[in-house]
């Protein structure tokens, strides 16, 4: 159970696979296919590498960030550590965009129920969600001791986002037609979400709380 937010957390790019399906020139569900095992099988190689090198060179004494075992003079290492900040500086823009149309959808579907209809996607509803977004990140990475503790939390619920809310939808499709082969496959999936959200969310707590995590 250690180990699940690692998990969950780790299979939440099927998060931007519409918006990358989206800006694939000819696209087609082979091609997209094809797509995504290449590139899983290079993330694959590349991590495998990294982790077996790392293991063979410092043994079990290996840092879980491989670079802080080498010496900051060293020329390559440096390079590594700028192409690892860019790489996350790039990604930052793709979920915060994510999380920007979320968010709005969210404030549009509210404000409708309450019958107070509102223009979707305003550019001065967009900037003030991405200056809260980024000033909330900021906050979060300099309070927090080490990216364990952000990453045990968020992966507690990115459970929901692989399971639950998947089931959710599945539930929701089933009841189009009386197809019960849905709606046992949605339980399932719905009820394995909210246990693992469940559990994993009260486990990391204690942990970080008795400092054991």
């Amino acid at each position: 159970m250690q180990y699940l937010p690692v998990f969950t957390l780790g299979f939440q790019c099927h998060m931007t696979s519409v918006p990358l399906y989206y800006e694939l020139h000819n696209r087609s569900v082979k091609k997209y296919t094809i797509v995504i095992l290449v590139t899983s099988l290079l993330v694959f190689v590349s991590y495998m590498l990294a982790g077996v090198f790392g293991l063979m060179t410092f043994g079990v004494n290996v840092n879980p960030d491989i670079l802080l075992d080498y010496s900051s003079k060293d020329g390559l290492m440096t390079v590594a550590r700028g192409a690892i900040s860019m790489s996350v500086i790039g990604s930052y823009p793709i979920f915060a965009f994510l999380g920007r149309g979320a968010i709005d959808d969210t404030i549009v579907q509210i404000a409708e129920r309450f019958n107070r209809p509102v223009e979707r996607n305003t550019e001065l509803r967009r900037v003030i969600i991405l200056l809260v977004w980024h000033f909330s990140a900021l906050a979060i990475s300099m309070l927090t001791s080490s990216f364990g503790v952000v990453l045990q939390l968020v992966g507690s619920i990115a459970a929901l986002f692989m399971l639950f809310f998947p089931g959710y939808m599945l539930w929701i499709e089933s009841r189009n037609g009386n197809n019960w082969g849905y709606r046992v496959t949605a339980v399932i999936l719905m009820v394995m979400g909210m246990f693992m959200f469940i559990w994993t969310l009260i486990f990391n707590i204690y942990e970080i709380a008795t400092g054991s995590s």
